[in-house]
Order: C-alpha cells, then sequence, then structure tokens
C-alpha cells in the first residue's frame, strides 16, 4: 500500500484562542490521511486548537468509507467536550444533541433520533461548520428507519442552503445521499448524474470519495444494464484505489465486477474478482458477497460449496444487524440466494417460497430495481411450472413496474449529466467559432483598407502590385473559410433540431415496442401451453388459452400499428430537402411537431411540465410548402416557448402554470398560425433583433443565434410568407406566421 502524504491544516501553537473567544473558533477538517499517522499526531500536539481539529476529524473518520450506521466515535467525541469544557473556545450545542441522538439510536428509535440529529446539523449549520461525514453517515438512519422521502426532503434542502452559502463540501456529501436516494427508486440517469457531481466536489478535497464516486457511478450503470459504462467508471475507481492504496474501496469496486459479471452469466470470471475477500467474511456486515458468492457456486453447479456458503447467510439471517446489512448489500438479497439453491436442490416450495420472499422485501423497501429483477424471475418460474395464472400476475406487475422505471429514465442508459457536458463542450467550441469569424471579417476589413490605400500609390511605386495581388488571394482564401464556418454552423443548428427529434422520436416508439415485446413473450409460453392441453385433450382449457392468445394478439397488432404509424409518419417528414411544395396538412404537422419538441424538452428536464392547449380550425385547407422547412420552423418555434416557460417557472411564485398554445386559422388565401407562451417575453430594446443571424437573448453556450434567423429566411424568403412578433416582457410572447396556400 502506497504511503499518504499527510496533509494538515491545522491551527499549531502559534494560535491561542482566549476563553473570551467562546463561539469564534472555527473547526479545520483535516482530509486524505492515515488514522494511524493522525492518532499519533494528536498525542504529540501541543495546542488545545490543534488537538480539537484532529479530534473532530477523527470523530466523524473524515478518511473512511462509513457502511454502517455507527457514525460517530463516540471515545474521540468525549475527549473534544472535555477539552472545550477547560478551554471553552466554541459552543458545544452540537455535539450534546448529537449525544442524544446516539442514545436513541441504541434503543432502535429511528424516528427521535432522525429529529435530533436534523437539530444537531442545524446548530452546526448556524456556525457555518463543515460536517461532510456526518452528512453522509447521516443517510443510514434513513435508510434503517425506511424514510427514502424524508431524506430526499432533507439532503435537497440542505443542497440548496450549502450552494447558496458556497460551501461546496457540504454539498458534495448532499449530492452523494440524493445519489443515494435515486437508486432505491430506480432511477439511475438521477443517481449517476447526483454521484458525478458529488465526485466533480470531492476531487478538490478528498481522493477516497473522489475514487468511491466512479466505483458507485460502475455499479449504477452495471445495474441499470449498461455494462460497457459501469467497466469504463469501475476501471478509472480502481485504478485511484491502487493509487491511494484504497482497499476497502477497492474490494466494492471487485464486488461490483463480479455482480456484471454473474448477470451476463460468467460464473466462474464473477467468482474471481471476489473468492479471495468471501473467504475472510465471518459476520453479516458483507453477507452481500456470501450471496453472490453463493449464486456463483450454484451457476458453476458447485453444490457443496454452495451449501456452504447457504450455511452461513442461514446464520446471518439470524443475526440483530440484519436489517441495516441489507440495505448495504448487492443487487441480491438473501432470499433470493435461497430460491435459488433450494432450485437447484429440486425443492419447488421452498425455493418458490423464498423468491416470493425476495420480492417482497424489494416491495417494502421500495427498492424499483430489485422488484423488477425478482417479479421477472417470478413470471418465469410460475410461467415453467405450468402455473398460468401466477405466471400472469406477475408479468402483469413486471410491465407496469418496468414500464414506469422507463417512462422515468433514458431510454439509451447513459446518464443525462454526461451529455450535458458534451454539449457543453460543443457549445464552447462553437462560441469560438464564431469569435474567430468576427476576427476575421475585421481583419478583412483592415486588410481591404490597404489595398485601397496601395492602389492609390499604384502610379509611383510599381512593386506594390506584387503587395496586391498577394493580398487579394489571402482574402479569397479568408472568404472561403468565411462561407466554411458559417456552413458549420448552420449545420450545427440543424443537428441541434435533430437531437431534439430523436428524443422525441425515441419516447413515442419506445412504448409500443415495450408492449410488443412483453406480450410476445407472454404469447409464446401460452402456445406452448396449448400445444400440451391439446395433445391432453383438455378442450375448455385450449380454449380459454386460445381466448388470451387472441387477446395478446390483438394488443401486439394495435401496438405495431401505433409503432408503424409513428415511423411512417417521421418517413413523410425526413425526405432530403429536395425543396419542392407539395399540399400540406398544417394542423397535423404542428400537432406533429409540438408533441416530438415537448417530449425533447422533458428528455432533458424530467421535472418539466406544461399545459399545452390546441386551437386547430377544422377546415383548415392545405397549404402549399415544403414540409421539412415548416416543420423545421414550428420546432424552432415550440423549442423557443418551451424554454420561456422553463425558465419563468425557475423564478415565479408557486402559483404560475407554464402554458403554450398553437392556434391556425385561415384567410385571405393564407393559412395563420400563432404559438404563444405565457414565459419571460422579449425586452423591447432587443425585439427588432432576434431575427438577427448569431443574436440570440439565451446565456453564452445554451443558443446558436441561428434558429430564428433561420426561421425567417425558410416563412418570408422560401415561401413568401411572413413573421410577426407580439411580446410583454415578463408576460407573454406570440409568434404569427403567415403562409400562402398556393
Amino acid at each position: 500500500m502506497k504511503k499518504f502524504s499527510l496533509v494538515f491544516l491545522l491551527v499549531t501553537s502559534a494560535l491561542a484562542y482566549p476563553a473570551a473567544a467562546l463561539g469564534r473558533f472555527h473547526f479545520t477538517p483535516v482530509y486524505n490521511y492515515k488514522t494511524d499517522d493522525l492518532v499519533k499526531q494528536l498525542k504529540t500536539t501541543k495546542t488545545d486548537t490543534g488537538k480539537l481539529n484532529i479530534l473532530f476529524s477523527l470523530v466523524f473518520d473524515n478518511n473512511g468509507l462509513v457502511e454502517s450506521p455507527a457514525y460517530v466515535d463516540t471515545v474521540y467525541l468525549k475527549q473534544l467536550l472535555n477539552i472545550n469544557e477547560q478551554v471553552k473556545l466554541f459552543d458545544d450545542k452540537p455535539f450534546r444533541t448529537l449525544q442524544l441522538a446516539l442514545r436513541e439510536d441504541i434503543k432502535s428509535n429511528y424516528t427521535a433520533e432522525i429529529a435530533l440529529l436534523k437539530t444537531s446539523i442545524d446548530q452546526f449549520d448556524e456556525q457555518d461548520s463543515e460536517i461532510v461525514m456526518l452528512l453522509i453517515e447521516m443517510r443510514w438512519i434513513f435508510n434503517v428507519a425506511n424514510q427514502q422521502a424524508e431524506k430526499y426532503r432533507f439532503y435537497a434542502q440542505k443542497l440548496s442552503y450549502y450552494l447558496q452559502k458556497g460551501q461546496y463540501r457540504n454539498a458534495a456529501a448532499c449530492y452523494h445521499c440524493l445519489a443515494g436516494y435515486y437508486v432505491y427508486k430506480g432511477d439511475s440517469n438521477n443517481a449517476i448524474n447526483n454521484y458525478l457531481k458529488a465526485g466533480e466536489l470531492f476531487k478538490d478535497f478528498s481522493n477516497l470519495w473522489y475514487s468511491h464516486e466512479f466505483s458507485v457511478v460502475g455499479n449504477t450503470y452495471a445495474n441499470w444494464g449498461n455494462y460497457a459504462k459501469g467497466l469504463f467508471y469501475l476501471k478509472k475507481g480502481l485504478k485511484l484505489d491502487s493509487q491511494f492504496g484504497f482497499q476497502e474501496d477497492r474490494v466494492i469496486s471487485l464486488s461490483s465486477f463480479g455482480e456484471m459479471e454473474y448477470k451476463l452469466k460468467h460464473y466462474q470470471v464473477s467468482l474471481n474478482y471476489i473468492l479471495d475477500y468471501s473467504k475472510q467474511i465471518n459476520n453479516a456486515d458483507d453477507a452481500s458477497f456470501v450471496v453472490l458468492r453463493a449464486l456463483d457456486d450454484i451457476g458453476l453447479n458447485r453444490m457443496d460449496d454452495a451449501s456452504q456458503q447457504i450455511k452461513k447467510l442461514e446464520a446471518f439471517s439470524g443475526g440483530s444487524s440484519l436489517s441495516r446489512v441489507m440495505l448495504v448489500g448487492g443487487s441480491y438479497n438473501i432470499q433470493f440466494a435461497f430460491y435459488k439453491y433450494y432450485a437447484a436442490l429440486k425443492n419447488i416450495p421452498q425455493a418458490g417460497n423464498y423468491l416470493e420472499k425476495a420480492y417482497q422485501e424489494a416491495k417494502k423497501e421500495a427498492n424499483v430495481v430489485d422488484e423488477i429483477t425478482y417479479l421477472k424471475e417470478l413470471q418465469q418460474f410460475y410461467g415453467d411450472r405450468k402455473n398460468i395464472t401466477k405466471a400472469w400476475q406477475y408479468g402483469v406487475l413486471y410491465n407496469q413496474v418496468n414500464d414506469s422505471l422507463r417512462n422515468r429514465t433514458s431510454s439509451f442508459n447513459v446518464a443525462s449529466y454526461e451529455s450535458e457536458q458534451k454539449e457543453i463542450e460543443q457549445n464552447r467550441k462553437m462560441a469560438l467559432l464564431q469569435q474567430q469569424r468576427a476576427v476575421q471579417e475585421a481583419t478583412i476589413g483592415q486588410r481591404n483598407t490597404i489595398i485601397w490605400l496601395s492602389l492609390l500609390g499604384l502610379v509611383a511605386v510599381l512593386g506594390s502590385l506584387i503587395f496586391i495581388y498577394r493580398q487579394l488571394q489571402i482574402n479569397k482564401r479568408n472568404l472561403s473559410n468565411l462561407k466554411t464556418t458559417q456552413t458549420q454552423l448552420i449545420q450545427s443548428e440543424k443537428m441541434a433540431s435533430l437531437g431534439e427529434l430523436t428524443a422525441g422520436i425515441a419516447h413515442e416508439i419506445q412504448n409500443p415496442l415495450n408492449f410488443v415485446n412483453n406480450f410476445s413473450e407472454v404469447s409464446v409460453e401460452l402456445l406452448q401451453e396449448l400445444k400440451e392441453e391439446a395433445e391432453a385433450g383438455n378442450k375448455e382449457d385450449v380454449i380459454a388459452i386460445a381466448g388470451d392468445l387472441t387477446q395478446n394478439l390483438e394488443k401486439i397488432n394495435h401496438h405495431g400499428k401505433r409503432a408503424d404509424a409513428i415511423v411512417k409518419g417521421m418517413l413523410q417528414h425526413s425526405q432530403s430537402g429536395s425543396g419542392v411544395k407539395e399540399p400540406t396538412n398544417i394542423n397535423a404537422l404542428a400537432d406533429e411537431y409540438l408533441r416530438l419538441s415537448y417530449h425533447g424538452i422533458r428528455s432533458k428536464d424530467k421535472s418539466f411540465n406544461a399545459d399545452i392547449v390546441t386551437h386547430f380550425d377544422a377546415a383548415l385547407p392545405k397549404a402549399n410548402v415544403i414540409p421539412q422547412d415548416i416543420g423545421r420552423v414550428f420546432l424552432n418555434l415550440f423549442n423557443n416557448a418551451f424554454y420561456a416557460v422553463n425558465q419563468k417557472q425557475k423564478t415565479a411564485g408557486a402559483d404560475y402554470k407554464p402554458g403554450v398554445s398553437v392556434t391556425t386559422s385561415a384567410g385571405n388565401n393564407h393559412v395563420i398560425i400563432r404559438v404563444k407562451d405565457n414565459g419571460i417575453g422579449i425586452p423591447d430594446d432587443i425585439k427588432e433583433k432576434i431575427m438577427q443571424p448569431f443574436f440570440t437573448t439565451k446565456p453564452t453556450g445554451e443558443g446558436t443565434g441561428l434558429g430564428l434567423s433561420l426561421t425567417y429566411d425558410m416563412v418570408v424568403k422560401g415561401h413568401g410568407g411572413n413573421i410577426e412578433v407580439n411580446t410583454k416582457e415578463g408576460e407573454y410572447t406570440e409568434f404569427k406566421i403567415t403562409l400562402p396556400l398556393t
């Protein structure tokens, strides 16, 4: 193990606080240390302030990964309070409240304990104290008490408070704990986002927790089913563990590797990751390793070895700390290991009993990911035993829970935080291109001036002809570069629109495909059952199963047609811009791009909602337009409308309801489309500029300034139409598009 560089940010003997300074002493926690070295330092430190800083770090173990709810070292806490009794350097009220919470923990009175911990943390906050580990360790009490909703409220509130105060180290702890909440809820996208945000902050002060964030991100990606991303982050975590000598975090990473390989049915590879450590386990704190070891042995048909692991688990399951252990463990609980063991021994009643218990435990703990795993296993288990009723029951539950989870998370199993970081980098490059273009334009203007001055002296200085010729060539090349840059920027805007469309299409088509897949799987099982019942001559059962099959096939047909309609609709609007006008249903086109824009925005921000109102003229005649161009016009206007109401919602009160309306009408041989929102509006002093290229009202990096410029060109120049803006700052914006029918 590599030695740590002992970094002490301690107040040394040069500082001495008098008793009159009560309440002004500020703790300076220590990170990136070895506990033994810090204890030695405590023995040799002479000043009271130095001792207090060391004890403060030892009380909360700032360089440890806490895997149990024992969140305070009471021995060091007593030493800290005893010193302060003599020197009176700080108000010890938060520590006294903490002692009361510890007493409630001993009695397992978690509700009272949580209330006291909240009070203690509020008292620490009044003193602007850095309490990273206390915040992290408190999450276990919420877990043991099964108070996940309260856990979310507490850490979300504290995160907002610490960010406003600039206390980013405490904020890092809140991000980590919120990620744990999302793991319980099966929201892998938000879990990974918060883990990565925590890692960015931990990077500045805690090597251990910076490394640990990569480990948990890798594990979360693996449980989400994105094994490539899981492998990438786990390897990053292992590299840092080896660099800094973090054996405890290394073990956690190896366990995640093992779970990932088990899910891929690579049982021997999985066993290799955890074999050495699993041999050392003799208590329930690491039950998850024993569970995985048992599952690997069963998968390899090593039933004698599996039997030894099952005996360990049976001993653990009688322990008083088991309920806490299961909150810390891996992806499979003890009941699941018992199920697999008895299923391998063909003891079907016992196996079914334990599988039901595994599901009930996951449901009780509101662990959505585990619920899905066990529901699918239950469907398969009862289907294999021809128990159609229970197989159907658990199949329906599986579809409901799984669809709910998919609707809350990304279809591509990639956390939005990573995509957002890439988009920010792309926007930065685009802004740089714009700056370079401005510099080039200024340079060209200067060079042209030089050229004309040179022409005036042409008669006197014949040699200047060569100079002029060279300058003209340079200008031609620069103009060519400018055209290339402009083409790149326009293409970037089109790709941004394509990204919005892709997100909407993915959302629209995912649900019908899920239903087709699920009902197809059930139908295959029903066909096998139908064959068996037909051979047995059970006419009534054959008729009943045939009825179920008919219903399934009708649903498959219904959802298949729904997916087909979505694909055909998009194919009609994906033609490669031939510039040919054709009669087009403006109502249908506007409705389609309105839904795609809304779902595209929500794919980036799941919390965003808006009231959408449409007033389509049912008698509206078809307009002779280029559908692809007008579709892009609609997408730009709808995106801007949703952006405006989303921005206003962030600052408006609770009574504000975001709303976007679309109205169509006809008159004077024209079709009129109005897009109105109740968002932030446009200031009068920039209203005349919004159609100019590269002008944007969005913050730097969030807009290219080409959306409305392209919209204007396509409406006015491409179709001979007109576009008007009616707006009031802070209240609303309405765009009116007028297009000729022919």
